[in-house]
């Protein structure tokens, strides 16, 4: 069944302001935030690094994490339609087809490998690692606290070492993965915890 169907009229010929803010959440822009974390190991390590390569780098992982937002999306937009709220979402109230979402995705990795070119050979196995477990999250894996929380900690970790080989930073940078890496864990599963409790407290009631 096509995307196109799920929502009503209204929502399907949604224009404007509406139609950018469906792409804006389907992109996952909100979580672009979470990438700036490839900038700080610029902030240890002032060398010969060009801010150039840092910004193509953060520009294209932003990419990488908008496909598998859209990816994401995709894999959910079935049981999006049963929820009160995620109903709304771009896929399942139709402002974004189906078809459309998935053109989007190979757009995005396309632009992605094409551009990649512009960095370090070194950073790339980062980029791929982080797509591949992203995919099998998406696949079965989002249904697991412990999968959810050890996703968050390794997203850090990739991107920490992408913004490492982007500054050319030295062996011993590694050493401040560690205390930003645990304390993002402690606040993700913190956080994932707390969902947990709500979701338990609507279903006693």
């Amino acid at each position: 069944m096509s995307a196109n169907t799920y929502g009503s009229p209204s929502n399907t010929a949604s224009k404007g302001p509406a139609k950018i803010f469906s792409w804006i959440e389907l992109f996952g822009v909100k979580g672009y935030i979470s990438n700036l974390i490839i900038l700080l190991p610029a902030l240890f390590y002032r060398g010969d690094h060009s801010s150039l390569n840092l910004f193509i780098g953060l520009v294209l992982f932003c990419l990488l994490t908008s496909a598998i937002s859209c990816l994401n999306a995709l894999g959910d937009v079935l049981s999006d339609l049963g929820h009160p709220k995620r109903k709304n979402k771009a896929l399942p109230s139709g402002s974004v087809s189906e078809k459309t979402a998935q053109i989007a995705v190979m757009v995005l990795l396309l632009v992605l490998c094409r551009l990649s070119f512009f960095l370090p050979l070194s950073t790339i196995p980062f980029f791929i690692l982080y797509f591949v477990i992203n995919t099998f999250y998406s696949i079965g894996a989002r249904n697991d606290p412990g999968m959810n929380g050890l996703l968050v900690f390794t997203g850090i970790i990739i991107r920490l070492f992408v913004g490492i080989e982007l500054v050319d930073a030295p062996n011993e940078a590694v050493w401040l993965i560690m205390p930003v890496g645990f304390l993002v864990l402690t606040l993700a599963v913190g956080q994932r915890l707390v969902k947990l409790k709500g979701k338990v407290a609507i279903a006693d009631k």
